[in-house]
């Protein structure tokens, strides 16, 4: 594994934007109470993609992904307006209710996505894994009336039915920016209250709007739906840190 250039001990704003990041386990503890409570809310993350994006749109320098046809065309990002994603991206740090960004960025300046918000509270991205290892995942789906939108919705809805015996899912599409329209129509009709969306990067302020247009939980939940809570294996089973002489520490639990 490649080390961090940056290592421990952090640096006053890296400890501050830790200090800012809610853990997962209070994240399910506050999408229980929206729940039990009827109170909309939005969730969402950003990462290499979005990153790449920015990047793009301000320099003018593309990640090898947004060249790839086929990674963009996966990604539902192909004919994207990407100034427009890019937009929407900075307005999604500012205004969903959890943002959450990938941790690597406390120690890989060109991947630092804080920045973006620098003084809000952020969300650890992988609750969306660490919900499905602690237990949380039948508790939140078995209280819920869920809508999957994602590429694969209907494996999906059909395996955590059945896995999480919770029995209250349906889903729809969603292949890319061309489904927006679709999606808000199908969302504005549902009386899920519980929104699970796997929609990319053109999708991330879509889910904003969702959640504050229609009175929705809305969560970005991203393809660990069909890499991660439709499978037995545990996904996270050690953690990575760095020390003072920048030897790799690996603890596993698993």
């Amino acid at each position: 594994m490649k080390r961090y250039p940056q290592q421990i001990p952090l640096t006053d704003q890296q400890l501050r934007w830790c200090n800012q990041t809610l853990s997962s386990d209070a994240l399910a503890a506050i999408t229980l109470h929206k729940l039990a409570t009827h109170q909309p809310c939005s969730v969402v993350r950003v990462g290499d993609a979005e990153w790449g994006i920015l990047r793009a749109v301000a320099t003018g320098r593309c990640a090898w992904f947004l060249k790839d046809k086929a990674w963009m065309t996966r990604m539902g990002l192909l004919g994207a307006d990407l100034k427009l994603v890019a937009r929407q991206t900075l307005a999604v740090a500012r205004e969903a209710d959890y943002f959450g960004t990938w941790m690597a960025g406390l120690y890989r300046p060109a991947y630092n996505l804080y920045t973006l918000a620098p003084d809000r509270q952020f969300i650890d991205v992988f609750y969306t894994r660490t919900w499905r290892d602690r237990g949380w995942l039948p508790v939140i789906l078995q209280e819920a009336k869920s809508l999957v939108i994602h590429r694969e919705h209907e494996k999906i809805v059909q395996d955590l039915k059945k896995r999480y015996r919770a029995p209250d899912i349906t889903g729809i599409p969603a292949t890319g920016w061309r489904d927006h329209a679709a999606i808000r129509e199908a969302v504005g009709k549902s009386d899920a209250n519980l929104i699970l969306a796997s929609v990319g990067s053109s999708g991330k302020y879509l889910l904003v709007e969702l959640a504050r247009d229609y009175g929705k939980i809305v969560l970005d939940v991203g393809n660990a739906m069909l890499e991660c809570w439709c499978r037995d294996v545990p996904t996270i089973t050690s953690v990575h840190c760095y020390t003072k002489d920048t030897k790799l520490v690996s603890v596993d639990w698993g």
